[in-house]
């Protein structure tokens, strides 16, 4: 009988030894993780040499090199003319851009929009999507190499990326010949996180802001990439040193606003982009959704893509430019919030893309609303003019 009990007993133990044993082990690669991720949060979000090997422009496969190269990449590529320019940031980091000069009409009276990409690769590697944007728009590009990126000098960090940004904006208003009252600001994904900080801090520069597939803020973006740590995420949000909350800038942009959500992208989810629009503090805003869009190649639909994206351009630049600043936003990188919770305002999706437009500037809801169908988008509303009254026409 006392063989019977001592038996249980070190079989108890023994499950117990091994449930103690896999805690520990789990607690240990848990550990290790949440100290990876604490450490290694740039290399996490920034990729500057992606593909491998294809760290610099010149490094690209012929046509992805220059802008003045020709080439049939897709849409055939004629030579844009460009300046191959460098300037440094405020902490004196030099990075480098390329002024993409417009060949129809003359440049210097276009519209010039600064393309902020992306987190991965080089700026070479959107030589398609340039074209595309310099062909339908006929506007100048000014595209830039984040630090750490192309020739650009040092590394990426969330401040710096923010700083070079600035940096490019300042160089456009100094040193360039471009038409000073039509910049416009461009960002996909991470890049629209720089474009809506920019527009924040200088309303009185930015004519317009586009922002395709942003995120809300990068600890929204944990939770999508890495659902295993919500049971974690109050340890999470402690040891997250780069934020980007988009969704607590947007409310202080005040500049014309496009937001361009692809309805399939599988990276951010598009509940991003709606919960941007219905944060936004723009009186004049406008959402485009375009059904097939995916993460990366919603600017391949020509038609309904840059539809919206030239008469958002047409309208923004009958909008009058702030004369001074509105009330300071906070300025350090805001951090840890969920978002602004408001359901953004129900559209049918039943076209392949559908853009709505909001005007806040007589605070009512009585403009008119006209839909256009063409290709299969339809547009509606539109953004007020200068005199806040409805021009009822899509253009």
């Amino acid at each position: 009988m006392m063989f019977g009990v001592n038996a249980v007993v070190g079989a108890v133990q023994q499950v117990i030894g091994f449930i103690v044993r896999v805690i520990q082990m789990a607690l240990f690669f848990i550990s290790l993780f949440l100290g990876a991720v604490w450490y290694l949060q740039e290399s996490i979000l920034f990729h500057p040499e992606l593909p491998k090997g294809m760290k610099t422009p010149s490094m690209n496969p012929p046509g992805y090199r220059r802008p003045d190269e020709a080439a049939d990449l897709g849409p055939p590529i004629a030579n844009m003319p460009y300046d191959d320019v460098y300037t440094r940031t405020s902490d004196g980091v030099r990075i480098n851009m390329w002024l993409i000069r417009q060949r129809y009409g003359d440049w210097k009276t276009r519209p010039t929009i600064i393309f902020f990409q992306g987190n991965a690769g080089n700026m070479g590697l959107r030589m398609p999507n340039f074209w595309r944007m310099y062909d339908y728009l006929r506007c100048n590009l000014l595209t830039l190499s984040y630090r750490g990126y192309g020739h650009s000098e040092g590394h990426p960090t969330e401040v710096g990326v923010y700083r070079d940004g600035e940096a490019a904006l300042q160089w456009l208003l100094d040193a360039s010949d471009v038409d000073k009252t039509k910049i416009f600001l461009f960002g996909r994904s991470l890049g629209g996180a720089i474009a809506l900080d920019l527009a924040m801090k200088y309303p009185q520069h930015v004519r317009g802001v586009v922002v395709e597939n942003t995120f809300t803020s990068l600890s929204d973006m944990v939770e999508v990439l890495f659902p295993f740590l919500l049971p974690l995420k109050w340890l999470v949000t402690k040891l997250q040193r780069l934020h980007m909350d988009t969704i607590h800038r947007v409310p202080h942009v005040v500049a014309p606003t496009l937001f361009i959500a692809g309805q399939a992208d599988m990276l951010v989810p598009p509940a991003h982009m709606e919960r941007l629009y219905a944060a936004s503090g723009s009186r004049h805003k406008k959402i485009c959704r375009i059904a097939n869009g995916t993460h990366n190649e919603t600017w391949t639909d020509p038609h309904e893509y840059f539809q919206a994206f030239r008469a958002f351009i047409h309208e923004a630049e009958a909008i009058p430019l702030p004369e001074a600043p509105p009330p300071k936003a906070p300025a350090t990188p805001l951090n840890g919030g969920k978002g602004d919770d408001r359901a953004a305002t129900d559209v049918s999706t039943s076209a392949s893309s559908r853009c709505t437009a909001a005007d806040d500037s007589n605070h009512n809801n009585s403009h008119m609303n006209m839909p256009m169908h063409s290709g299969g988008a339809v547009v509606v509303g539109e953004m007020n003019g200068p005199t806040g009254h409805d021009k009822n026409k899509v253009v």
